[in-house]
């Protein structure tokens, strides 16, 4: 609410009202503690957030927040105005970490349901915020417009950063990309704006959209990207957030993680003995994964029908080392390869793979990565078990 201070001027018998500016106060945020419910909801009932690094969103929200009391405490915003960008900030910081905490459910289907979840999910937590903080529906439409608007650059900025990086993905790459296309975004969407009220209304010139427009799309464009780096930071360095990362944005269903390395282990049998069925080249030519706990590396394997294979090892820092390659050859179940290069030690070395049968009926390669003897794993062909 607007608090003015009046002022009776002598002799005229008028008033002048200025805004007295006044601090924000820590329980200002006791508004949205409905918010809160939320975010506190998806970190302890979902067991796939049973899990101390999901307690890591905590960071990035309590920094955006403790950074947004420090101007707001400075005594240089009034009341409206504070309430205004505390409804935007907070709303959106806590909304954007249920959307991470969610990212198991949210995550994995094509780019457009995705996005179109993710949209709901926010908007709705933005409304609930709104009703949380204002009474009056004629403060609430445009605040959800300008929320809105902000919510869908956010997201469209990062759907097309991961898209660009389902290849070659590396945390500079994304967040490069993130920034271009949250600005692009923004400029794209003023600039609609300001043809839609030229043709419609006639209430703005040409002229204001290049002078006035486009330079506050960017300025805001960039304060989004601001409110989302530190959700970002997180995710190149825990593991957990770097997996939401990939399965909500990137979506590369060729990665293999440690994630999806434990829910499909259990299909392998306890014995590793070499199958006694008959093993065709047929049955090798394709891509095979497995992932190393021990190194946090996923190494990739494409045996081609010519005798050859290629290597790609790919860290959970988002490295990727491209290999030399080298030869395969099939003895009964057995693969002999030339040339592999190891996830543990970075050597080339012969290795002898072998097939076995798991208790659904299909094969995995069985073999190990170094000298180590923790690092034996079980390998999975990626047609039939990743897309």
């Amino acid at each position: 609410m607007r608090i003015l201070a009046s002022l009776e001027v002598p002799g005229r018998g008028t008033i002048i009202s200025q805004p007295v500016f006044v601090q924000w106060r820590w329980y200002n945020y006791l508004r949205v503690l409905p918010i809160w419910a939320l975010v506190v909801f998806f970190l302890v009932v979902p067991k796939e957030n049973r899990n101390r690094q999901a307690w890591l969103i905590l960071i990035p929200i309590g920094v955006l927040l403790g950074i947004m009391y420090m101007p707001a405490t400075s005594a240089l915003m009034s009341p409206l105005t504070a309430e205004m960008v505390g409804f935007l900030i907070v709303s959106g910081v806590l909304a954007w970490g249920v959307v991470w905490l969610m990212g198991h459910w949210l995550g994995g289907g094509s780019r457009r349901r995705t996005f179109c979840l993710i949209l709901v999910v926010m908007f709705a937590i933005g409304l609930l915020s709104c009703l949380c903080q204002f009474e009056d529906a004629e403060d609430m439409a445009p605040l959800l417009i300008v929320y809105g608007l902000c919510i869908f650059d956010l997201l469209l900025a990062m759907m097309i950063a991961g898209y660009f990086c389902r290849k070659k993905y590396t945390p500079q790459r994304f967040l490069g990309l993130s920034l271009l296309w949250t600005c692009m975004v923004a400029m794209g969407l003023a600039a609609s704006f300001g043809i839609l009220m030229i043709v419609t209304t006639f209430a703005l010139q040409t002229a204001i959209i290049a002078t006035v427009l486009i330079p506050l799309s960017l300025l805001l464009g960039g304060i989004i990207y601001l409110i989302n780096l530190p959700f970002l930071v997180l995710a190149f360095n825990s593991h957990f957030y770097r997996r939401r990362l990939e399965q909500i944005f990137i979506n590369d269903k060729g990665r293999l993680g440690e994630d999806d390395w434990h829910r499909l282990i259990d299909d392998v049998p306890l014995l590793t003995e070499p199958t006694l069925r008959p093993v065709a080249a047929d049955d090798l030519v394709g891509r095979w994964q497995f992932y190393l706990d021990g190194v946090s590396k996923t190494v990739s394997i494409d045996f081609r029908p010519d005798g050859r294979f290629a290597q790609t090892i790919s860290s959970n820092q988002g490295s990727v080392q491209q290999c030399p390659g080298g030869t395969w050859r099939l003895e009964g179940p057995k693969i002999l390869m030339e040339g592999y290069i190891t996830a543990t030690e970075g050597t080339s070395q012969s290795r002898t793979w072998w097939m076995i049968d798991t208790p659904s009926g299909g094969l995995v390669l069985f073999g190990g990565d170094g000298s180590d003897a923790q690092s034996f794993f079980h390998m999975r062909h990626r047609r039939p078990w990743l897309g």
